[in-house]
Order: C-alpha cells, then structure tokens, then sequence
C-alpha cells in the first residue's frame, strides 16, 4: 500500500481570517493588527494589500466577504 502513497496529493483548504479581514475593512496601521501572520495570509490570498506599515482590504476580499454573508453591499 505505501506505493501508493505518492500518487495522491492532499490539498488543504486554507482558512480565511474573518476577524483579521473585517478589521481590515479600513486602513489600519501595523501595530493595530489582530495578527501579522493572518494578515500575511490575506495578502497571499489576494484579499488585502500592504505599503508602508498600513494594510487594507482589496476589492477581491470584500467579494469574499459578501459572497459569503458577512457584510451586506
């Protein structure tokens, strides 16, 4: 059975931040964020942007959270 084990590769569904991306529905400073390491999630996912010690949530992250019943457009 161990043969088999290398044809199959699991993928794990990462977990979005909600509280960390709803925080992040206007410009909030380092130093005010819920979690640096969330935050650095979001923006691999393409959810929020980063410059210059601020971060905000992109248009992709608001669709997110509206398709997903967590704000109302």
């Amino acid at each position: 059975m161990n043969k088999y084990d290398n044809l199959y590769v699991v993928v794990k569904k990462q977990e979005v931040p909600i509280d960390q991306l709803l925080q992040l529905l206007r410009i909030v400073w380092d130093g005010d964020l819920i979690s640096k390491d969330d935050r650095d999630t979001l923006i691999a996912m393409g959810y929020v942007v980063h410059e210059n010690g601020f971060q905000i949530i992109t248009t992709k992250g608001i669709r997110y959270l509206i398709e997903n019943g967590f704000i109302k457009p």
